[in-house]
């Protein structure tokens, strides 16, 4: 466990290194575009390569899959508001290296779980951190894909709907990846082998939540919130979708949840309008 901890910190602090070299504007240097994206490539192979040396292959893919989309979507943040301010940059590069962190110790505890094919007791914990990483997650691109309009070349093209139709397909995109990386989080039986009911219900869950996403991602476009109003309301709607997806898994749908989820909707939605 030390040697997976020591791996877990030094992924956390190369993300931390690199975000405040990227972002942080100590003297006044403008980096070039194609300087961010290397890093982001870099960080990505970095995190896959330590990663793969401590876990099996096998048990590991998609758990890595959504902490690399967690750490992409936080770079992707802090690229589109160079505005936000140094302590504000700060704040959130401090705060999301430590989650980093901590995802990386959750998705351990999944890990265990699944080899050993025994239930832990941090298992709980876990899949409550996974959940508000998820939440972040969502928030996070959701800010970064409807951000790309506003970029100066995009921003006096002619042809904006060919512009709107390619955002709408980046979001498919990733809410697909997002979902499909979710596959061992979306598990209603923690241990023991899977059966097809399992995997069909799964799979089921993961078209459900993906097309869901997208669609509210899309028809929020056309509406006149703010690019964070509009990512709040995914973010909270993620929350809503995956909570019930949960609840269907683990078969405990009811009507309660179902009107919980619809007042947090209203509630959100009604905050975003007045705000």
């Amino acid at each position: 466990m030390k040697s997976k901890k020591r791996v877990f910190f030094v992924n956390s602090l190369l993300y931390f290194i690199i975000s405040t070299i990227l972002y942080i504007n100590f003297v006044d240097i403008e980096i070039p575009g194609w300087v961010n994206i290397i890093a982001i490539i870099a960080i990505i192979i970095s995190f896959w390569y330590l990663l793969t040396r401590i876990f099996d292959k096998k048990y590991i893919f998609h758990k890595m899959v959504f902490l690399e989309l967690f750490v992409v979507g936080n770079l992707l943040f802090l690229q589109w508001f160079p505005t936000l301010g140094t302590v504000a940059q700060m704040a959130f590069i401090l705060i999301t290296t430590i989650l980093i962190y901590i995802l990386q110790l959750a998705i351990n505890v999944y890990y265990v779980s699944e080899k050993q094919e025994e239930y832990l007791p941090l298992l709980q914990p876990a899949q409550v951190f996974v959940f508000m990483s998820l939440i972040l997650n969502t928030f996070v691109w959701s800010v970064a894909l409807y951000k790309i309009p506003y970029f100066s070349i995009l921003k006096e093209s002619e042809n904006q709907i060919l512009i709107q139709f390619f955002i709408i397909l980046l979001f498919f995109i990733y809410y697909i990846v997002l979902f499909k990386s979710l596959w061992w989080f979306l598990d209603d039986r923690k241990v023991g082998e899977l059966t097809e009911d399992i995997v069909s219900k799964r799979k089921s869950a993961i078209i459900f939540g993906a097309l869901s996403l997208w669609q509210v991602s899309t028809a929020l476009m056309l509406f006149p919130f703010e690019t964070f109003g509009r990512s709040l309301l995914v973010g909270v709607t993620a929350y809503v979708v995956v909570n019930i997806l949960s609840k269907y898994l683990t078969h405990k749908l009811n009507k309660s949840v179902y009107i919980k989820s619809f007042f947090v909707l209203i509630i959100a939605y009604m905050l975003v309008y007045i705000i």
